[in-house]
């Protein structure tokens, strides 16, 4: 069982972290702004938003084994 509480702590930190990481990728708007740039910035928010999202179903899976074997 501590094995699956480990598991929901550190998967729950890593989607802490990487969805942290992926709302501070900001754009200045200003007239040199190319939409290649644009586009470079929403392709890395949304890949640390999938590991994110990875992360936290990993958190929810253990948390849910937790429960069923309590």
């Amino acid at each position: 069982m501590k094995i699956f509480s480990f598991i929901v702590a550190i998967s729950s930190i890593i989607a802490a972290i990487l969805w942290f990481i992926s709302s501070r990728g900001s754009l200045k708007v200003k007239p040199g702004v190319s939409m290649i740039d644009m586009i470079e910035t929403a392709g890395k928010q949304s890949k640390y938003s999938a590991w994110a999202a990875i992360a936290a179903t990993i958190a929810a899976i253990a948390q849910s084994v937790i429960f069923f074997l309590e």
